[in-house]
């Protein structure tokens, strides 16, 4: 990937939202060159761009390029994830289970008006930012704050056991989830 060993890496999993027709594909690139606008100006920083299979990397290349990125081709999220530092995630997604079992601190953008909520908030390592102004300040810290950087590290080590456990009873804890979940939206 050409990646400068001396610096931290930042993975940043890109949510395509407009194959989904959330967003126009006029919006999901404006989005998109914010974040990676936002990315650039940390200091001794890399960010990693890694794709979900829908997109195509010649898109992304000149947007790498612009904002010193690399975009990830040969290597997928589960293979990036091991050698990131910090993990960012386009909106809510389940690849944060993967920062979460590799023990990474992860911040998840949550300021897209979709209003929902991310249960991965609730204890861990795991940051959901709602406000686009908390997203710099939160990434300078973690990348910069090594105190804070391993609170949030420690933090998904110990709820790994909750999301990661292969032990068979994984659906068991995602119904209780969704049960839980619905069950509270009824208030």
């Amino acid at each position: 990937l050409g990646i400068n060993g001396g610096k931290r890496i930042l993975l940043y999993s890109v949510a395509h939202f407009a194959e989904h027709k959330i967003l126009t594909l006029e919006r999901h690139w404006r989005e998109t060159e914010f974040l990676l606008e936002t990315f650039k100006s940390l200091e001794n920083v890399q960010v990693v761009i890694s794709l979900p299979p829908v997109c195509r990397y010649e898109d992304y290349v000149g947007l790498a390029q612009k904002y010193n990125a690399v975009v990830s081709r040969d290597y997928g999220i589960t293979e990036l994830m091991p050698i990131c530092d910090v993990f960012f995630a386009g909106t809510s997604s389940t690849t944060v289970v993967l920062a979460i079992g590799c023990e990474k601190p992860a911040v998840v953008a949550e300021f897209y008006g979709f209003k929902y909520s991310s249960s991965y908030e609730f204890g861990g390592g795991t940051v959901v930012v709602r406000e686009r102004e908390e997203l710099l300040p939160l990434l300078q810290r973690l990348m910069t704050d090594e105190k804070f950087y391993l609170s949030l590290a420690n933090g998904q080590k110990e709820v790994a056991r909750e999301w990661i456990l292969l032990d068979g009873q994984c659906s068991r804890r995602i119904a209780r989830e969704i049960i839980s979940l619905v069950e509270s939206r009824r208030d």
